[in-house]
């Protein structure tokens, strides 16, 4: 349950820094 919460928790985050590095590429 702990590690579900863990990926629940840092999924998003890791989802901005996708999106982010993205952009920077893009650029």
């Amino acid at each position: 349950v702990l590690f579900a919460v863990t990926i629940d928790k840092i999924l998003p985050h890791v989802k901005l820094i996708a999106g982010i590095h993205k952009a920077a590429v893009d650029s």
